[in-house]
Formats: C-alpha cells, sequence, structure tokens
C-alpha cells in the first residue's frame, strides 16, 4: 500500500528539518572546537550518546538504534573539524 500524499509530504517535511537541524549541530560543534579544541573528549561524547539513549527509551524507540544514530551524527560533526 503506498504512503498517502499528504503523509509523504509531511515526512518530506521532518526530512528537510532534521538536514536543517544537523547542519546547525555541524556549525555548533565548528565553533565549539574552534574555541576548545578538545570540546568533544571521550567523556562528553559518553555523556551524549547515554542522554541520547535515555531520550530514546523515553519515546519508545530503540536505544541500540539511537547509539548508532548518535555515533554518527558524531562523525558528521566530526568532519567539520578537518
Amino acid at each position: 500500500m503506498a504512503v498517502r500524499s499528504d503523509i509523504r509530504a509531511q515526512l518530506t517535511k521532518l526530512d528537510e528539518q532534521i538536514i536543517d537541524l544537523l547542519g546547525e549541530r555541524m556549525n555548533l560543534c565548528q565553533k565549539a572546537t574552534e574555541e576548545e579544541e578538545h570540546a568533544f573528549d571521550g567523556a562528553t561524547q559518553a555523556e551524549m550518546i547515554s542522554a541520547w539513549e535515555e531520550a530514546a527509551e523515553e519515546q519508545g524507540m530503540n536505544p541500540v538504534h539511537m547509539n548508532h544514530l548518535c555515533k554518527m551524527v558524531m562523525k558528521l560533526c566530526q568532519a567539520t573539524e578537518e
């Protein structure tokens, strides 16, 4: 069964918002690393992953999947550091 066009349009809008938010996050990460070279050390990353996993559980999402997503987002932000 095909997804109704109104739902597809809403999904497209959400996808665009996610991409915009990721861009904003990348910019903030870049500013943070310009101010402090080690702004995202291992402890900070572990805290971030834990927070994402907890938020996922609260939303009824799979925390393992959120763990992977968080790590991918952190990689995106690290790409701006290079």
